[in-house]
């Protein structure tokens, strides 16, 4: 127990960075979520459109840590820790809109087989 307790303190800075990653992925869904349910531009909008910039932030670290390979290989994996990081970010915004465009239209569905269900009685 002692073991745990001292690696959490010895790597605490990186947990708390992808504590702050997993926050941000939701505050993004939650973001996106926001504006489609208030504001009138944006309810049209596809759920996965906002994942664009998403990907073109993981790019961007992407070729930064490809850059910094010539240089150094910590850099190099200090770069790639980056793009995970924000790799994470787009993995969590993009299950939750998947789940809840999944989701929308599922009611309907149970709706209407129990419709069938009692027309071919």
């Amino acid at each position: 127990m002692s073991l745990i307790i001292e690696l959490i303190k010895d790597y605490i800075n990186y947990i708390m960075y992808a504590v702050i990653a997993a926050a941000a992925g939701f505050a993004y869904y939650f973001g996106i979520w926001f504006l489609k349910k208030y504001v009138s531009q944006f309810k049209k909008v596809n759920w996965f459109y906002p994942v664009i910039p998403l990907l073109l932030v993981n790019g961007v670290f992407l070729v930064v840590a490809f850059q910094r390979y010539a240089s150094n290989k910590i850099l190099f994996f200090e770069g790639l820790a980056y793009f995970a990081m924000t790799l994470s970010v787009t993995i969590i915004y993009s299950v939750l809109a998947i789940a809840y465009v999944a989701n929308q239209n599922r009611p309907y569905k149970v709706k209407r087989i129990a419709e069938k269900k009692q027309t071919t009685k």
